[in-house]
């Protein structure tokens, strides 16, 4: 692969076949290199045969389905936020429904990957996810309660992962970190919700974190 991109007469669009090839012969580590190599070509006002969150989603779409690779999923669900940022959400994601799809689908993506390795145990991962779900989700316009119940949700569950990786590992949070977890609080506090909905809330993700203490914390 490394060979085809140096070729004079490369294009972009020779990857994006070797992706629905290696798809279809269901090689998934080949495909998730091809769309990494992707990813390095994309430049501004470079003309390329898919956007940039195009090339992000199916990248994570793919690692999801391999074991052990939280890190990589955080990495490149982080540069989706990072561009995003860069290049404003239209731009980045595409515009009316089918950007807010593409959004959705980061913040369910994150969303969902932080319940699933809070539930291994794996707090650091599960902070950082659930920082990026709420991201994901203050950054689409729409002030339903569902949306704002999930960033709330979001915010108070980083913070509770934070505290429980802590104990896990015995180690002290940095000032940066209780900074971080402050304010994150102090956002959730400022999302307007219905009284009733925080009942919902109070759902635990898992018994062992101490979400229930948090929240009441946050209440106060």
């Amino acid at each position: 692969m490394k060979t085809m991109v140096g070729y004079v007469d490369f294009n972009p669009h020779f990857l994006t076949l070797s992706i629905h090839e290696a798809i279809g012969c269901k090689s998934f580590r080949v495909a998730v290199a091809s769309l990494t190599f992707l990813l390095g070509l994309y430049s501004a006002g470079k003309p390329m045969p898919m956007s940039e969150a195009t090339v992000l989603r199916n990248l994570i779409a793919l690692l999801l389905r391999e074991p052990g690779s939280e890190a990589e999923i955080l990495k490149y669900s982080r540069r989706a936020k990072l561009r995003m940022d860069e290049l404003g959400v239209e731009t980045f994601l595409g515009k009316g429904t089918v950007g807010l799809r593409e959004l959705n689908w980061f913040a369910v993506s994150s969303w969902n990957m932080a319940l699933k390795v809070v539930k291994e145990k794996k707090y650091d991962y599960s902070s950082e996810f659930f920082e990026l779900a709420a991201e994901f989700f203050s950054s689409n316009n729409g002030e339903d309660d569902a949306n704002l119940v999930l960033i709330c949700k979001s915010l108070i569950m980083s913070v509770s992962c934070m505290l429980q990786a802590e104990e896990l590992n015995k180690s002290s949070l940095s000032d940066s970190d209780l900074k971080k977890g402050i304010e994150m609080l102090r956002r959730a506090g400022k999302v307007k919700l219905e009284l009733a909905n925080y009942q919902e809330l109070l759902i635990p993700v898992c018994l062992d974190l101490f979400f229930l203490d948090i929240l009441l914390i946050h209440l106060y």
